[in-house]
């Protein structure tokens, strides 16, 4: 049986520079996820059952060589919020003085609203996988859109770091598709668009497609900075 303060890990990185913009962090990988992503890129994190029952106390000891320098603790995915155990999870972290990103796909407002409420969280960076209409195609099922609708509101008016972001996949996002999302996380701060890449993904068909061209990206950046100035091109 799961400990209210125990996490399905599915894989830990010890220490990354580049999934906390100015960070070092560790990255803990989350298993279970409640999309079914075509373009997914980590589809061996999807069973919920996957990975191992890890206690708070087992991730510092294991990251015990690495406290006194890193930043914080990222907790992504897989989908972190589906796990029973994430907020005593958190709130051992915090114990140790540690700063928290969490990665969402914004499924489960309610969560995500008593995790911030606690101040267990110091950033969040939340997928919006594509405009609302184009939502059930993206993520491989049909959902109550408006569960998206409530987090990035959450979000907006949370004092914490916000990054909204949202892959590119040719066929799945594009520029209808970047208005509506733009208008959807009107006001934010923050906003990355990241090329979609093939070779892991969920469905096989995604990896005989080509990556967004470099002209679409910096169309869709400037659709989408008509309603958030800060939006960029990760990795440009």
């Amino acid at each position: 049986m799961s400990s209210p303060s125990s996490l399905r890990v599915g894989g830990l990185r010890p220490g990354s520079l580049s999934d906390w913009e100015g960070r070092l962090a560790a990255v803990i990988y989350t298993s279970g996820c409640n999309f079914r992503c075509p373009f997914c890129h980590n589809p061996e994190l999807l069973d919920a059952a996957g990975g191992e029952e890890v206690e708070a106390r087992d991730i510092l000891d294991r990251l015990s060589g690495e406290l006194s320098w890193l930043d914080g603790v990222v907790i992504t995915g897989g989908e972190p919020t589906l796990q029973e155990g994430l907020e005593g999870f958190l709130t051992q972290l915090r114990e140790e003085g540690l700063e928290v990103k969490l990665d969402t796909n914004g499924s489960r407002p309610e969560v995500l609203e008593g995790l911030l409420n606690r101040g267990l969280l110091d950033r969040v960076a939340m997928d919006v996988k594509s405009s609302p209409g184009g939502y059930p195609r993206a993520v491989g099922r049909e959902l109550e859109i408006e569960t998206i609708g409530r987090s990035i509101r959450l979000l907006l008016e949370s004092p914490v770091e916000v990054e909204f972001r949202t892959t590119v996949v040719p066929g799945l996002v594009g520029e209808e598709e970047g208005e509506e999302i733009g208008s959807w996380v009107e006001g934010a701060s923050r906003f990355s668009l990241q090329g979609f890449r093939p070779g892991t993904c969920l469905a096989e068909a995604m990896n005989r497609l080509a990556p967004p061209s470099p002209e679409l990206m910096e169309r869709l950046r400037r659709i989408i900075g008509k309603h958030v100035p800060a939006c960029r091109i990760a990795g440009g």
